[in-house]
Formats: structure tokens, sequence, C-alpha cells
């Protein structure tokens, strides 16, 4: 992989193979001049300052990269950055992001320090640090961006199908996030070859095949051919320039028939190499099992005298010290003919031939070189493979730890480098390739101790499947059975996974059970995480006199921890010991605190969960604008991540919200979005049923809200009582008193649960007379104003309002009921806001509607940015935090300025605009 400057005629021609063969009439493609002119506006929206990125895709030969040259010829004024991906360097971590890199790396020194750590230890220029891709794609972010302040940045990427997976995903995390930055991006791609390069969610060009007049005018243009001569070359070719141009120099030229492409291409290239001398054809197969094509290595390992052979034939070319081939179909040919000896061969040549500096390089053509085990050739790929985990480079790791697997003669030392290469493979989000290493990694396992820590591995790839909860915790238990006799720790933690791998199904039957067991075998383990796991579930069955003991004691093991606190996992663990307690606003607190060192650490994927997390606390005390907004920001970080049961998640809370507003629109459309994610399904389910019956009696449609909860799991009535709640509450406002009465005796042992005191105090008031409902609802008020949940106590107003209204209390019904429209208008709840504005009118009050404020007309993203601003935090932090350009959080501020009408960040704390 190399970065090249805009190239000249002379650069542009030998995409082709030289002038003589590049399909262009003087300077102009033949026959493109509609997609000259697409690339040409896309350059002209990146002079103006709007960023542009565009998927340029179409088969081998069709063109890609003569287009993407014309465009970086046509980039005047603009600064052209160029990089290249190679076939054989996908197992090399960071390879093409080093390359697109290069050119700025003198201003690297200038990132926020986690950004600039997490770059500089990926590129090997530094120790490795702690972060994952996407504070490395951050860095990129922020490198692109600032060199786009000076002057507009063309950064093009050709054969992308071939970049590295570590350089794929922290480009693709740069790439969605340039906005307002004067970037243009072009990436040349072949369709069905995307290999680490995901094009989901960029506008995508498909370069199609010449018109029949466009491939005769190209052909009759390189060399004198009759129109009956070049209308048999523009069927032969079926409209692939390159292979017009190979047509109209070969011999068979006068095919009449249909030839594939580029089979044909790559068959005339493998039979031109094959009528060069047998020296050249040794030097070009080790050529093309090199990845960089340097000469001198070249020299070490051939004749680069039978190279100009080669050269002279229009294969290659050699200039600056390098070889390049004229097509990557001419290197696929090359190695394609040769026999599996000779291929070996050439990888033992170029082995000997590398410096002793290009260590990985020297060892993954070693590896190739060989068949039988080799324990030393082994062993230096497992250094390979913990080099690439150091950096970031998963996909990397897992190919050395698998290739060095293969290699090992041990079956013991095989099945721990599988482990190592499933762990990587997981990691890297290839969950098929880490479900077949842990299977073999389990088939050659000899040693019970590291059987159990392969089965962990193999659990947690398996519980991402859905429905098999029950499967994969019976796994992890019979493992713990077998490892305990030998090693009680390990047998603690696989029981505390299996209580963890019932989680997603919200099952709860063997949870206690099997927590127990886990807490016992972890004997003195100071790690909070056997009290959490145990409190949780006795939680979620409402056992909470025994739970707030583990609860209070797995928190204070976090929180008094200086190193537990720094690490946002922990952290996330410490808030929901503070939620299972009802103290809400110490949950949020505790989120908050982790999202922000998962921030600063640079931790995306981790960043994604704490996002979710503080939203969850937020919905419950209130805030729904700063929620939906965090729940967006998990939307958009989870696709990047690949979390999606996290995205899944965050669109059925969004969904949530809006039901609670009583947008049954926008309720049904996010509700559809979740549905469409796999894995997601338990609790997706049950959020969609407990907001459409929320929905409903917002509405005032009892009937509704029954018939959308009357159904429900026994699980929403153990683990989601406050919900179940809702549903009591509808069957007393359908008449349906008695129905009512039996439920509210089935929750009572369950009302501990977070909101749930308040809600049970509310529906035993409904059920009520007299001096007795009065209390119940004071109760609720007061349960709901200590926990902080605004939206519930607002609901219990309105309750408590219509009570005093019916029984001739109109200046307390009053009261109750402006406190309680007061709360729904500054949530926006509609449906219930008319409910109270309703009962105000019956008690002879008279309100006026609420005003939208300028500050409602914010996005979800601009009341994020203003809020941190409003903190004092300059653009770069704010963009460093949000894995957003600096220039991009100065455009969104001024959009800010302007919808509330004011000039500088001084207003801004007297607005808050995290308040709706």
């Amino acid at each position: 992989m190399r970065v090249t400057p805009a190239p000249d005629r002379r650069s542009r021609a030998l995409a082709y193979g030289g002038p003589e063969h590049g399909p262009y009439t003087g300077r102009v493609l033949v026959g493109r001049d509609a997609e000259r002119a697409r690339l040409r506006a896309l350059l002209t929206d990146a002079r103006e300052g709007r960023s542009t990125v565009l998927v340029v895709s179409g088969e081998p030969g069709v063109g890609k990269t003569a287009l993407l040259d014309d465009a970086a010829e046509g980039a005047v004024g603009m600064r052209v950055v160029r990089a290249v991906g190679i076939e054989s360097e996908t197992s090399m971590p960071f390879g093409t992001l080093f390359d697109v890199c290069r050119p700025f790396l003198g201003s690297i020194g200038e990132l926020p320090e986690r950004q600039r750590q997490a770059l500089e230890g990926a590129l090997a220029m530094g120790p490795a640090a702690e972060g994952d891709l996407f504070a490395i794609g951050a860095a990129t972010l922020s490198l692109l961006a600032a060199d786009a302040r000076d002057a507009p940045l063309l950064l093009v990427i050709d054969d992308a199908q071939w970049l590295d997976t570590a350089s794929a995903a922290s480009l693709a995390f740069a790439l969605r996030r340039l906005d307002a930055d004067a970037v243009a991006v072009l990436i040349g791609l072949r369709p069905g070859e995307a290999g680490g390069f995901d094009a989901t969610g960029y506008a995508v060009f498909e370069l199609g095949r010449l018109r029949p007049a466009d491939a005769v005018a190209l052909a009759r243009s390189r060399r004198p051919v009759t129109p009956e001569q070049a209308e048999r070359i523009a069927r032969a070719s079926g409209g692939n320039p390159l292979a017009v141009l190979e047509l109209v120099g070969s011999e068979t030229s006068g095919v009449d028939g249909l030839v594939p492409i580029p089979a044909h291409i790559e068959h005339a290239f493998a039979t031109r190499a094959e009528h060069l001398p047998e020296t050249t054809q040794d030097a070009l197969l080790i050529a093309a099992v090199d990845d960089l094509g340097l000469l001198d290595v070249l020299d070490r390992a051939t004749s680069l005298e039978a190279l100009g052979a080669a050269e002279d034939a229009g294969l290659v070319q050699i200039a600056q010290a390098r070889l390049e081939f004229r097509h990557p179909l001419v290197r696929s040919a090359i190695y394609q003919r040769a026999s599996p000896t000779e291929r070996r061969a050439a990888h033992a040549a170029l082995a000997d031939a590398l410096p002793a500096e290009q260590t990985s390089r020297r060892t993954w053509h070693r590896a190739a070189a060989i068949v039988a085990p080799d324990a030393g050739v082994a062993d230096a790929l497992e250094a390979v493979a913990a080099e690439a985990e150091d950096r970031h480079g998963a996909a990397a790791a897992a190919a050395a730890w698998l290739r060095a697997a293969e290699l090992t003669p041990d079956e013991g030392v095989r099945a721990r480098r599988l482990l190592r290469a499933s762990a990587s493979a997981w990691e890297a989000g290839a969950s098929d390739a880490a479900h077949q290493a842990a299977d073999a990694a389990l088939a050659a396992c000899t040693d019970p101790l590291l059987h159990a820590d392969i089965v962990r591995v193999r659990a947690r790839i398996a519980s991402q499947a859905a429905g098999v909860a029950r499967e994969v915790a019976a796994m992890l238990r019979a493992e713990a059975e077998a490892v305990a006799p030998l090693d009680s720790m390990r047998a603690a933690y696989l029981l505390a996974d299996a209580v963890v791998a019932f989680w997603p199904a919200w099952d709860t039957d063997p949870g206690v059970e099997v927590a127990r067991a886990a807490r016992a075998a972890a004997g003195a383990s100071d790690d909070p995480l056997f009290d959490f796991v145990l409190a949780s579930e006795l939680s979620r069955r409402g056992a909470f006199p025994e739970a707030v003991p583990l609860l209070e004691r797995a928190e204070r093991a976090i929180v008094e921890n200086p190193a537990r606190c720094a690490d946002p996992r922990a952290l996330l663990r410490a808030a929901d010991c503070a939620w299972w307690q009802s103290r809400l606003q110490r949950a949020a607190a505790l989120s908050a605190e982790a999202v922000d060192r998962a921030r600063e650490l640079g931790l995306a994927a981790v960043v994604v969960e704490a996002l979710r997390d503080l939203a969850s606390v937020k919905i419950d005390i209130g805030e729904w604008d700063d929620a939906d907004a965090r729940l967006a920001e998990v939307i958009r970080l989870g696709t990047d991540t690949g979390q999606l049961t996290s995205v899944g998640i965050a669109l059925s809370r969004q969904a949530e919200i809006a039901a609670r507003r009583g947008d049954a629109e926008r309720f049904e459309e996010l509700t559809a979005a979740a549905a469409r994610y796999a894995g997601t399904a338990a609790p997706t389910g049950a959020y969609e049923r407990n907001s459409r019956c929320l929905l409903a009696l917002g509405s005032g449609d009892a009937e509704g809200a029954i018939a959308s909860r009357e159904q429900t799991e026994r699980y929403s009535i153990e683990q989601l009582s406050a919900n179940a709640l809702d549903l009591i509450e509808a069957y007393i406002r359908a008449g349906r008193t008695d129905d009512a009465r039996v439920r509210l005796d089935e929750v009572a042992e369950h009302v501990h649960l977070n909101e749930a005191q308040g809600a049970y105090a509310r529906c035993r008031a409904l059920l009520a007379d007299g001096d007795e409902s009065e209390a119940l609802f004071v109760e609720s008020i007061a349960l709901f104003t200590a926990t902080g949940g605004a939206f519930e106590c607002a609901r219990t107003r309105l309750c408590f309002g219509e009570r005093l209204r019916r029984a001739g209390r109109r200046r307390d019904a009053r009261r109750e009921l402006g406190a309680a429209l007061d709360a729904f208008e500054r949530l926006r709840a509609e449906s219930w806001a008319r409910r109270a504005r309703r009962e105000l009118r019956a008690s002879g009050a008279r309100r006026r509607a609420h005003t939208p404020e300028a500050r409602d007309d914010l996005t979800l993203q601009e009341r994020q940015i203003a809020a941190l601003a409003a903190e004092g935090r300059t653009n770069r932090e704010i963009g460093a935090l949000l894995f957003l350009s600096p220039r991009t959080i100065e455009t969104h501020l001024g959009r800010v300025f302007k919808k509330l009408g004011i000039s500088d960040r001084g207003a801004l704390p007297a607005i808050d605009p995290a308040d709706p």
C-alpha cells in the first residue's frame, strides 16, 4: 500500500499499463462524461465545506481506478491523498490506515491525548494504548478534519475490498462522522468482495460497462481496426474497458462470442506471462507474493534483470524504487497459474530477502512456505499475533493465532492458540470464525482448566443468538461442576456467566440458585461481580431484604476502590446497584461518570453500553429529551461498533418515550425499526407491550391498554411490576375492579422494584375510598418525589385531582391537576396533558396552552452539543467526546445560536438546552 500525489497524465495512464493501453482519447475518458461530472460535483461540495463520501463500485477492469485518477487530476486547489488496498496485506493491521494518515503525522501531537496515544499505538509509533478501534477512528477523523481547515482535501482509497479489517473499521468510523468538513472521499470497491470494508450507509455509485458505441470508440482509438473488427471486440469484451484494451492488442481479437469478464482478462495476462523466459516467470511469482514491491528486497530475492522482460511485456512497471503490477488481475493471474510448490518456494525466497526488522512480514512468508508443523515458525507467529492484539488488530491477530495453531505440533499448545484465535475473531466481529476456532480448541484440548476457559469463550459467542439462554447456561453450569474440584474461582466465574446468560431472555427461574452457587464458589474473593450478580437476581425476584446488603457492599467495593472507579464497566455495575435501590439520581450520576470515563479512554463500544444505561435512568426520572439524545447516540455508535442488540434496545426505549408522550405515529415507526434487530426479541417485545399499554392508557383507552398487556408473560409480573401496575390501573378504569384486586395481590411481594412502590400505592388509592384513598395518594406522591420519578408523580397527581374534583373539592383538585399539567407540559407528554386540561376545565380553572420555546426546536444532537458547550468545553473537547470533528461542532453551535437568538456561548448556561 502506498500514498501517491495527485497523478499526472502518465501516472493516470499507467493505471492501465501505459499510454498505449489507457482508456483515454487524449485526456478524456471514453464514455464517462456523466460519471466524471458526478465526481467533480463531489469536489465542489468539499470546496464549499460539505463533506461527501462516495463508493465507486464495479467489476475488475471496468475503469474504477481510471475514474478515481481523473477526479484526483481535477482536484484543483485541493490536497490529494491516495491509498490502495493490497490483497496480500489484509493480515497486516492498520496498513492502509498508516498510508492515509502518513501525510498528516506531523500534526499528530495536536490531537487530544487519548486519541494521539491510540493512533500512535495502532501505527506502531508508540506503545500500545488503552482504547479500541473507534478511538483510533476518532483520531483519524481529527487528523483529516484538521488538515481540511487549511485547504479542501480529497481522499482516494482504491481496492477497498482488500483493506485490512482494523483499517476498514477505523476508517469507516471516521468517514461516517465527516459532516461540515471540507473533505471529499472516493472509495473504489469491487461488488461482492467487500472483505473488511462495509459500504453500508454510504452513497454507492455502480460503475457499469461501456455502451457498445463507446466500446467501439475505445477500440478504434487504440489501434487501427476496421469497423467490423471494432464491433467484434466490443461484443467480445462485453463493454469492459480493460477487456477492450486487451482484445485490441491480442491475436484473438477476432473472436465473435462473448467472453466471461474478468476471467478472459486474467487468462490473457497469464498467457502473456507463459511466453516469457522461465527466469522471468519465477521472478514474477516472487513479485506477486510480495506486498510492497521494493526493488532492494526483490533484488535480493530474484533477478531484477529478469523482471525487465516482464516490464517490456506490459505486465509490470518499475519506477521510484518500486515494482507495481499493471493491474491487480495481473498479480492474481501470476499467482493462480503457479503450482503450490512454486508458491511456497516464492514465499521462502521472499522471507529470506526481507530485512530483519520486518519481523511480521518475514514470519508470514515463512509460514506460507511450509506445510508440515514447525514449532519455531508457530512460536514466531504467536509473537506476531500478540503484537497485533496489543495494537487492536483483532482480525490480524486471529489470522496469526489460527495459522500458528495449524503449525503447532503439541496438541495442548495448539488448543491454547485456537482459544486465542477464537477470542480475537470474536473481538473482530467474525462470529462464525470464532465459533469454529472454539470448537476446534475444544476438540484438541486435554487440560481441564484450559477446557473451562474455552467453554467460557464458546458460551459468550453462542449467547449472541436469540433463544439459546437456557442451553448456554446449562453448558456453563456443567463446565463449572467439572472444573470446581480443580479451581473454584474458575467455577465461580463460569457460574456468574451462566446467570448473565439468562438476562437477555429475562429468565429468573434458575438465576438465584446459580448466583448463590457462584457466590459460594468465589469464597472470600473481593470481586464485586459475585455480590452484584446475586443481588441482581434477588432483586429481579423481589427479594429486597436479602438483596440490599449485597447491593450496598458491591457498590462500596467499586466506588471506594480507585482502580475499579477507573473502569467504566465497574461504574456501570455500581450504577445498577443504586438503581435497584431506587436511588435514581445516584444511578444517573454513576452512569454519567461511566460515559465520561469511557469517552476519555476512547472505548466507543463501552460508551454505547454506558449511554444506554444512562438513558434508561433518565427515562425513569423524567429527563426524556436528554434520554432521547443519548439513545440517538447509542444508535449511531452501536451501528458503527456492531452492537446491534444495543441498537434494538435503544430504538425500543425511544419508542417508549414516544408512547409516554402519546405520539402513536412515532411509536409505531420506532417499534417496527426495533423489531428488525436480531437477538433483542425478549426485551424489545416486553418494552413494546409495556409501551403500548401506556400509550393507550394516556389516551383514555382502558380496553386497549388491557388488550396490549393482559396476555403478557409471567416475567412481566415478577420483574416489571411497575409496568404490571399499569394493567391494574387499566382494569380499574374499565370498571374491572375484581380483576384489579386479584392482580394487585399477585404483585404485592414485588413492589420494592424501583418505581413499583409508588405505582402500587396509586392503584391501592384508586381502589380505596375516603381518607384511606387520600392517604395512599399522598404516599404515592411522596415515594415518586423521593426517587425522582417526575412522570409517574404527575400521573398520581392527575388521578388524585380527578378523585378530588369528583368529591367536590375543586380548589384542592386544581392544585393537584395544575401540578400534573405543569409536569406533563414540561415532558411534552401531550396525551396526558390533554387529560389534565380537561379535568382542570371541569374544575372551573382556565389554563393557557403551553407555548413551545425556541429551545424546543433544537435537534437532539444540538441539545447535547449545546449542553457540553454550556459547561465551558471547547469545540475540540466536545468533538473528542462525541467522536465528531471540531468543524462539525462549530456548525451545530452556529445553528443553536440562530435558533435560540443568541450570539455566543455565554448565554447558553441560562438556557440549559437539555431541559425541554
